[in-house]
């Protein structure tokens, strides 16, 4: 099962430039993510979700501030964005992109 925890990209070399927003949903492993009322450091949010895609790199869905009707656009050359509104909020959750970088 998976848990989603809200992270910004790290402000790195390695992470310029990777989109236009550092705002990311980090899927997580809940059999290690067992303190899902509690704040997580970035690096326990990164171990959680390693063990989950066990792999050095984090599973990510990018989010992007959105307006307009919930719907799955496609923006730029590989990104679809699914917009929708949780507790009053617009947001996009890019569901499928790609980084050519």
């Amino acid at each position: 099962m998976y848990g989603l925890r809200y992270t910004l990209y790290p402000n790195e070399p390695n992470h310029y430039y990777l989109a236009p927003q550092r705002d990311f949903l980090v899927l997580t492993n809940l059999d290690v993510d067992t303190k899902v009322d509690s704040n997580l450091t970035f690096q326990e949010i990164l171990g959680a979700s390693q063990k989950a895609r066990k792999s050095a790199h984090p599973l990510c869905l990018g989010l992007s501030a959105v307006s307009g009707r919930e719907t799955l656009d496609k923006q730029g050359d590989e990104d679809w964005v699914l917009k929708v509104r949780v507790e009053g909020e617009e947001i996009g959750i890019i569901v499928f992109g790609r980084h050519s970088g």
